[in-house]
Formats: structure tokens, C-alpha cells, sequence
């Protein structure tokens, strides 16, 4: 979970912290109810980005930029998931930092870096998949984003990325807070000026969701205007080709309406609250918890998304596991093999040692 609005303060002094009771003394029922889902978000987003990962690796055929970029998220979003085991010990003894002087420190502040600085990316791939779309559609017959350009838009995600978190590392820190605990906690006013996080957090709202969601409905709404426009060359589509071109535009429309769905749905209480947390409006821990579960959960939609959306993707994942299928059967055979073989060699050799006997 972000703690990009908690406490983590490196001085002994104490100080106030938004929410800093929330899930401490919640029951153990309670708990529970907010752990299981998070271990099932953990497992599948792990096991999926990884999947995605190891599908274009493999696949020859599957090496084109999208799936770079493809790639390129799904790293992203595992360095957030691995951040998500910090989120479960939230929601089991709240707040809490569990380390504490200098190596509590570094802790604090690139963990928390590394996993805003992953969302970021994620963010910015999701538009740089979207101009690729754009550009694969609009100009089937030119190549725009080559390999060497997807090179340098990946490099640029990431460098921009960390620019953008650069605040944030500086600005994190551990403080006491009035309940005696140690806590990590964002605090740009200390660090910069008064207002500094009100401007910093409008900044992301605005650079790392009202912008990237226009450009995402901008793009593929262009996308289906023009496959709706396009018709054969020199004729009426008509018949059996009429009938894959409106599959083809409800298959995209789909595609469209759950890309925006899902973004908007992971991420609008994720920015939104950030600004409240800026003017320092609380809000309750249940919405705490939904807002960091949904922003989490964006990252087990994303490889989801790629496989239900792309046949690609399910045909070579299912190589995959018939390769490895395959791999156990023979290993289990080679094992049996070995066990046999010494069996059947001392058989032999003790029909060899009656035969002289008998000679």
C-alpha cells in the first residue's frame, strides 16, 4: 500500500497522523475479511504478470512493440505487487513501522518510492498501449513505433517516473506518533513550503489520471470511428464480410468500454483521496482500505485483461503449460526408467550366476 499520506517521521518528536487508528483495533473477523482478499489480489497478480512475462519471452511471434510495452507494465505492476505485503500488515497492526533508525529510514523511503514510482509507469505504459493501437489502426500500412522507438518511449516512461516521485523520496520520513508508534509518513509542507502538497498532489491527479484517462478515451474512440468508416477498397462490405467487420467493431467497442472501466474504477478513489488528504479532509478507514485495494487491484486486472482480450496471449500460455506438461511426464518417466533399470540389471545378473553354477 502507498503510505504517500502516513506517517514516518526520523525524529523523536510526536505528531498527528490522518487515521493513524484505523484497523488497530478492529476484530479479528474483520481482519480476515480484509487479508484473504488482498493474499488472492497478491497470488493472481504475481502469477499473472509473470505468465504475460514469460508468454512473449518464449513466443517469437508475440516480440512486437504492444507486447513490449505489454512487458513493460507487467514489471511495473509486479514491483507493486511485491509492495502489497506491506499493505497486509496494515491492515493487521495498522500503521506500524517495524524497523526503525537508519536502516528503518532507507526502508521507508525506497520502498515507498519504488512502488509509486511503479505505478507511475503502469500508468503511462497503459496511454504508450494506446498510442501504439492508434498508430497500428489508423496507419496500417506505416510503422510509427518501431523497436527502437519503443526502446526509448519505455526508457522515458521510467526516467520520468522517477522524476516525477523524486518529492516523495526526499520528502519521506519517520516520525513518532501521538499513539507512541513509529511511522512512515509524506510531508511536503515540512520539506518544501506550505501548499507544497496540495500542488503536488492536484499535479498528480491531473498528470497521472485526468490526463492519461483523456488521452486513453480520445485514442480508442478514434480507433473506433475509424473502423467504423473504413470500408474494402472499390466495394461495399456486404455478406460474410460485413458480418467479421461488426464482430471486429463490438469486439473493439468491448475492449474500449473495459480498458476505461477499469481504469477509472482502480484509480479515480486513489487520487481523489490524495487531494482530500491535502486540504486535510479524513475520510473513513473503510474507504482507506477500498482505495488502496482497488489501486492494487488494477495490477491483477491488467494481465487478466491481456489474456481475455487477446487470443495470442491464450494460445501461448497454453504452449507453456503443455511444455511443461510434457517436461514432467518425461522426468517421470526417466525416474521410473531408473528405478526399474537396476532391478532388471541384478535380475540378470543373478540368471547369469545359476547359469555357471549349473555349468
Amino acid at each position: 500500500m502507498s503510505l504517500a499520506n502516513k506517517s514516518f517521521n526520523y525524529t523523536p518528536k510526536k505528531e498527528s497522523v490522518q487515521n493513524e487508528d484505523c484497523f488497530e483495533n478492529d476484530l479479528t473477523a474483520v481482519k480476515m475479511a480484509r487479508i484473504v482478499p488482498y493474499c488472492m489480489l497478491l497470488v493472481v497478480s504475481l502469477l499473472g504478470n509473470s505468465a504475460i512475462i514469460a508468454v512473449v519471452w518464449k513466443e517469437q511471434r508475440l516480440r512486437k512493440t504492444v507486447n513490449f510495452f505489454m512487458v513493460n507494465m507487467c514489471t511495473a505492476d509486479l514491483l507493486i505487487t511485491l509492495y502489497m505485503p506491506r499493505s497486509l500488515s496494515v491492515w493487521h497492526d495498522s500503521y506500524k513501522w517495524q524497523l526503525y533508525g537508519t536502516l528503518g529510514l532507507v526502508v521507508c523511503k525506497f520502498a515507498v518510492f519504488m512502488h509509486q514510482t511503479a505505478i507511475c509507469v503502469s500508468i503511462f505504459t497503459v496511454v504508450a498501449i494506446s498510442f501504439d493501437r492508434f498508430f497500428a489502426v489508423i496507419l496500417p500500412l506505416r510503422t510509427i513505433i518501431t523497436k527502437k522507438i519503443c526502446r526509448i518511449i519505455i526508457t522515458m516512461i521510467w526516467f520520468s517516473s522517477v522524476v516525477i516521485r523524486l518529492p516523495m523520496l526526499y520528502g519521506l520520513k519517520l516520525i513518532n506518533t501521538n499513539n507512541g508508534e513509529t511511522s512512515c509518513h509524506l510531508s511536503l509542507d515540512d520539506v518544501f513550503y506550505q501548499g507544497a502538497e496540495k500542488t503536488y498532489y492536484n499535479f498528480t491527479l491531473i498528470g497521472l489520471f485526468a490526463v492519461p484517462l483523456a488521452l486513453i478515451v480520445v485514442l480508442y474512440s478514434a480507433i473506433l470511428i475509424s473502423l467504423k468508416l473504413r470500408k474494402a477498397p472499390g466495394e461495399e462490405i456486404a455478406g460474410r464480410e460485413h458480418t467479421r467487420d461488426t464482430r471486429i467493431k463490438k469486439k473493439v467497442l468491448r475492449m474500449v468500454l473495459i480498458v476505461v472501466a477499469a481504469f477509472v474504477l482502480c484509480w479515480l478513489l486513489y487520487f481523489v483521496q490524495l487531494i482530500l488528504f491535502s486540504y486535510k479532509i479524513q475520510v473513513g478507514c473503510e474507504v482507506l482500505f477500498l482505495r488502496l485495494f482497488l489501486a492494487d487491484l488494477n495490477s491483477a486486472v491488467n494481465p487478466c485483461l491481456c489474456f481475455a482480450l487477446n487470443e495470442n496471449f491464450r494460445t501461448g500460455l497454453k504452449r507453456i503449460l503443455v511444455r511443461c506438461a510434457l517436461c514432467s511426464g518425461i522426468l517421470s518417466e526417466e525416474n521410473s526408467s531408473q528405478k526399474v533399470f537396476p532391478t532388471s540389471k541384478m535380475n540378470l545378473w543373478k540368471t547369469q550366476q545359476n547359469d555357471d553354477e549349473q555349468s
